[in-house]
Order: C-alpha cells, then structure tokens, then sequence
C-alpha cells in the first residue's frame, strides 16, 4: 500500500468538463472504511474541521491525505487516512456525496445545526445573490476552459501524422525494462488524483508531493502534449503489469484525454510532464524531450498552426482563471454571511466529540 503520508493532491477540479472529481477514491464501502459527509454552507467552518482531526490525528502518528479544494486552495475539500481507513470530506456542491450505508459506513455531520437561521434569513436577498452571481463565474470560466480544450483537440489532430508512435512504445518497453521490477502474482492498484489544478491563483502543481512519493522524478519535456499521453499509457500499463502500486494523474484541461504525470512510489519513481503550465523547481534525475518522438518535416507544416493555437489555448485559460477569480469574490462574501451566523463553539464541541470517537474506535492511546 501506497504511504500518503504529507501527501496533498485535488480529487476534483475545473475542467473543461465542468466540475469533474474522482469522488469514489475517498472510501471503499466495502472494505472496513468508515466515512464522515459534511453538510454544510459556505463559511461553516468544514475546511477548519478537516484542518483540525488532520492535526490531532497525525500526533498519534496516524498518516493524512490532503485533499485541496479547487476553488481555494487554501481549503480542504477533504482528508483520508488510509491505514486506519477513515475519511472526511465536504459533501455540499459542486462535489456532492450522498451516503450509500448510512450509520454502517458513513455518518452526516450537519453542520447547519450551528447557525442562526433567523440572521441567515435576514440577508437572504444578499446570499441568493451571491451564490447566483458564483455560479454564473464558474459556468463563464467552464465555457473557456471548453474553448481551450477544443484549441488541444486541434492540436492532437495537427499531430497526430507527426508522432513517432512505435518508437514511443519500443522506448517505453526499454525504459519499463529498466525502471520496474516485476513481482509475480502480487495484485496492483491504481489510485486516480490531481497533480495540478486551475485554481483561482493560477495553475498550481504540487511538485513537493511528487518529490515526496518519488524521490527520482523524470521529465518528459512535451511543450505539444503530443508524445507525453501515449508514452505514459505505455509505462501505466507496464507498471501494473509489474505489480507495481501507481498514482495516475490526468491533465484537468482534459480528464478524460489521458495521463499528464505517473507516480510509483513503490521505486520512488515519477514520470512528469513538463510544459509552459508545469516547470520543476526540484532538477530531475533525468529529461526526456520530447522531439526525439515527431517527425521533423512533417511538424514543419504544422508549425505556425500549432504556434497560434498555443497563444490563443494560453489567453483562454487565462481568462477562465480571472472569471475564478470573480468566483471566489463571490465565495468570500457567502462565507462572510455564513461565519456571523455561526456558533463556532459548538462546532468545536463536535470536533473534538468526532475526535474523540475516532480514537476509540482505531485504539489510539494518550
């Protein structure tokens, strides 16, 4: 099993495809997990709930998963603790859970239990704007975020005839034959995340969690995302065929389109890719460019298409950025309406009840 310990990644982010979450990666319902949803408006302290049974659980030396939230990556969207089994998460819109074993599995912590109601109805007028004027940001920055993703199907069109793809899988088997070490019978899983994420701040990419699974980080240099998907299937399927752990981790412009990084921590190993949205801070062990995979001649006749096609993809996730931006203006005002109306003691009261109640159950001594 995977470590996650220190780990912080996004199930969920904006994409092109709108929402777009890997939700059934917090719980197994049928393996020993036990689930807490938490219900609640924004402001109601759920990111500070998260925040606080992380902390108190790491100093019994319970390893957490941090899951950020997308849309202000200074939240949590959730947390996991793989080796007791136990998660927590935020199960309000746009990532809504709903629980399939209520009381055998998972628990709703409401937490509208704790706000005045009365004050909430005062400024109903202001909140339903808010939250209408929220939601029309987020459709504004989807519409973009679509735009840019049909300026990368044009692209995998324009080289789709340029790309070398036997030589990309005879290097793939070479690379595979040396990286992995096969272990027979042993069976594999595969974990689905975000590495990256379009966030109100920019794109952000949580290179120190990478560096923390993988010690050896390679880069595969791909400034067309041409080579990189199709050169990470090959070395996702040889892992697993290895009984190998992995971590895949798609591109948020286009979750469905294939794989942007791959981490197996079992070797420390990660595959990532690098582009004008993701540079290393840390120097990778070793670079592959990608160029050594396209056929010259033929990229010349595409060249000046693909050149515009990356200025026109860049200024629209740029502008899909901004109207994210507006979002969480819109967000912070609702918290703000929120926080006044909440009786934050008793929330404390319940943390430290939740707390409590976890430690009885996985025998965690004082």
């Amino acid at each position: 099993m995977i470590n996650f310990k220190d780990s912080v990644f996004f199930l969920g982010g904006n994409t092109s495809k709108g929402f777009y979450a890997f939700l059934s990666e917090l719980y197994n319902p049928f393996d020993r997990w036990r689930m807490y949803i938490i219900k609640g408006g924004p402001g109601t302290g759920k990111s500070y709930f998260m925040k606080k049974i992380a902390k108190e659980l790491e100093k019994y030396g319970v390893a957490v998963e941090r899951i950020l939230c997308a849309s202000d990556p200074n939240s949590l969207d959730a947390i996991m603790c793989h080796e007791i089994k136990l998660s927590i998460a935020d199960g309000t819109a746009p990532h809504v859970l709903e629980p399939k074993f209520p009381g055998v599995v998972e628990q709703i912590l409401n937490f509208g239990e704790f706000w005045d109601e009365t004050q909430l109805r005062e400024r109903g007028m202001d909140i339903r704007s808010a939250t209408l004027m929220n939601s029309e940001e987020h459709k504004s920055s989807a519409r973009y975020l679509k735009a840019a993703a049909s300026i990368e199907q044009d692209n995998k069109k324009l080289t789709a005839d340029i790309v070398l793809t036997d030589k990309i899988r005879r290097f793939a088997q070479r690379l595979a034959a040396r990286e992995f070490e096969r272990k027979k019978g042993v069976p594999t899983r595969e974990y689905m995340r975000f590495l990256s994420a379009i966030t109100p701040e920019g794109i952000i990419f949580k290179e120190d969690t990478a560096v923390r699974l993988c010690p050896r980080l390679i880069a595969i240099n791909d400034p067309l995302r041409a080579v990189s998907p199709l050169l990470l299937k090959h070395l996702r399927d040889s892992a697993m065929l290895h009984g190998l752990d992995i971590i895949s981790c798609p591109c948020p412009m286009d979750p469905d389109g294939g794989l942007e990084h791959l981490l197996i921590p079992e070797i420390g190993v990660g595959f990532i890719t690098t582009n004008q949205y993701h540079t290393l801070q840390n120097k990778p062990q070793r670079t592959i460019h990608c160029e050594r995979f396209i056929n010259d001649e033929k990229l010349k006749t595409v060249h000046g298409r693909l050149v515009l096609n990356a200025k026109v993809k860049s200024e629209l996730i740029e502008e899909a950025i901004s109207h994210l931006r507006n979002a969480k203006e819109c967000h912070d005002i609702l918290e703000s309406f929120y926080i006044d109306a909440m009786d934050f003691g008793e929330l404390k009261k319940l943390s430290e009840r939740i707390l409590e109640k976890i430690k009885k159950e996985q025998g965690l001594e004082d």
